[in-house]
């Protein structure tokens, strides 16, 4: 089902959506201010790459606790709980901002927000499904992507203006009230979203441990869990780089910084709205190894760009390309998850991708600030071809089980993912 026909026919998943896409647009206004404060105070990749990770990297501790509470409570009610954590959290951090406190100070902040936000992500993840058929949950993946990088567009934009105008302490109150606003369209949802009945008295730490193991047991989701890390670990992390390729690699200001994300952003919203046709005509396997290798080559050809405009023009499809990728891997996994672990199995995977995001923007940053920008960015888009290289070698008989000799339908894609599923 193509991402217009979920949103004409499901009213609900119409409302959380538009108003989840204001609140990302307020989470880029705050992700572009703070790491660009951070970069022209410090003008470390290192640092600018901490700032980042203590966004993703609470992920690890937040995530699988989420999991369990999607799991045992109404998803709706602890999704709205978390929200107006989030808002106060985000006051908070406006707070700071205004104080002009230290980087260290600051990256401190944005790490207890990130605690706070972690704890949504596989909470809303296990809604979709509910919210939902089955057939439109690549639809759904695709408009989620749509929302997220329509804000890294409108976001950047609104900062930059803000920023030259009052201030950067505006862009992250700005984030405090999408928040807020998020919350208020979910209290308009009247229905339930209780998890299907499970043994409540089973402790967390057990309950995580059925979760992993139903993960490793359900081979599809595993199978795209495993390239999604690789993803995030290598191509990912130029994300959190962009501010300091922007202040010290390209010699621009907030300007600079707003125009890669923006190009970054228009790239993936167009990616996000291309995957499913591409999947329709290509199979899933190829559309999500191809977008993605071809974006770990634009990676590669990024890391000879030495002017803004050049650097424009090659993240625009490198964004494309990963988001496309990205997407259409990870649609495989609520889509085929146990409903009743399907929380804690999006835990897992939001813990494991905001640690694998985490580690490759430190060890980009170091990198970087060890050598150059350019020399990180190719061992990334090295790295990253080496580990999708390995990984449709170590899964060869699995990925011919998903249809990779046949194809030319996402019907005979379908019937390869069910066999796998059952075997």
């Amino acid at each position: 089902m193509s991402p217009g026909q979920v949103i004409r026919t499901n009213k609900d998943f119409r409302k959380v959506w538009i108003c989840g896409a204001v609140s990302d647009i307020g989470t880029w206004m705050q992700l572009m201010t703070v790491g660009t404060l951070v970069a022209s105070r410090t003008g470390s990749a290192l640092q600018t790459g901490l700032v980042a990770a203590a966004t993703f990297a609470p992920q690890l501790i937040s995530a699988p606790v989420g999991g369990v509470l999607a799991d045992r409570y109404d998803r709706r009610h602890v999704l709205m709980t978390i929200l107006a954590l989030q808002t106060v959290a985000a006051a908070l951090l406006t707070f700071a901002v205004a104080q002009r406190v230290g980087p260290g100070v600051l990256t401190l902040v944005v790490f207890g927000q990130g605690i706070v936000g972690s704890l949504a992500n596989p909470v809303a993840a296990s809604m979709t499904p509910d919210l939902v058929s089955k057939e439109a949950l690549l639809g759904a993946a695709s408009l989620g992507s749509v929302s997220w990088n329509s804000g890294r567009i409108v976001g950047p934009m609104l900062a930059t203006l803000l920023i030259g105008g009052v201030g950067p302490t505006w862009c992250i109150a700005a984030n405090a009230a999408s928040f807020a606003f998020l919350f208020l369209a979910l209290a308009t949802v009247h229905r339930s979203f209780a998890p299907h009945a499970t043994d409540l008295d089973d402790s967390v730490i057990n309950r995580v441990r059925q979760g992993v193991r139903s993960l490793r047991q359900t081979r599809t989701a595993l199978f795209a869990y495993q390239v999604c890390i690789a993803s995030q670990i290598s191509i990912a992390p130029l994300i959190g780089m962009v501010p300091i390729l922007a202040t010290e690699t390209l010699g621009g200001d907030s300007g600079t910084v707003s125009a890669l994300f923006i190009s970054f952003g228009v790239g993936s919203l167009l990616g996000s709205l291309a995957v499913t046709s591409i999947v329709a005509r290509i199979g899933r396997p190829r559309a999500g190894f191809g977008l993605l290798s071809v974006g770990a080559l634009l990676t590669l050809a990024l890391s000879q760009v030495t002017s803004t405009t050049a650097a424009v023009l090659v993240v625009a499809p490198l964004g494309a390309c990963y988001i496309g990728g990205f997407v259409t891997v990870h649609s495989v996994i609520p889509r085929d998850s146990p409903p009743a672990e399907r929380g804690r199995i999006a835990s897992i995977f939001s813990a494991s991708v905001g640690t694998a995001y985490s580690l490759g923007v430190l060890w980009m940053g170091a990198l970087a600030d060890a050598t150059s920008l350019h020399v990180a960015l190719a061992a990334a888009a090295i790295a990253a071809l080496v580990m999708l290289g390995i990984s449709v070698i170590a899964v060869n008989r699995q990925w011919r089980s998903l249809g990779l000799g046949d194809m030319a339908s996402q019907r005979a894609l379908d019937r390869g993912l069910a066999t796998l599923t059952t075997t």
